[in-house]
């Protein structure tokens, strides 16, 4: 099974770091994503199928997300899968995500599956 990479991708001093974070979350789609995560783990394919995008910018995305620290990602095979980053509580990146997640509407927490029987991938 494969671990979940945790890193910390932003170098720099707290104002970088913010930067980066507030950047990443200053894109509706982006912001999607993350209401998406609310329900745990999710593979690529039903990020996109939740966003009628393509999978390249899917994945442009959600390389934002994880190199502002707020998701992490697991390969499995040929799969990929993101969930929200589990970091210190009181971290920037834990703060900003509950805050940005807390003031999502209800409509973009849901997710749509890429196939009803999850037959795309494990």
């Amino acid at each position: 099974m494969a671990k979940y990479e945790n890193e910390q991708t932003i170098p720099g001093t707290a104002p970088e770091v913010l930067a980066e974070i507030a950047s990443a979350l200053s894109e509706p789609h982006r912001l999607k994503l993350l209401g998406m995560l609310q329900a745990g783990e999710l593979c690529l394919c039903d990020l996109t199928a939740g966003l009628d995008l393509a999978p390249s910018t899917v994945s442009n995305h959600m390389a934002i997300l994880k190199r502002a620290g707020l998701v992490e990602t697991r390969k499995d095979g040929r799969w990929m899968h993101f969930r929200l980053s589990a970091s210190d509580p009181e971290s920037p990146q834990a703060q900003a995500l509950s805050w940005a997640v807390s003031h999502l509407p209800e409509s973009w927490k849901t997710v749509v599956p890429c196939s009803p029987q999850g037959e795309c991938c494990p």
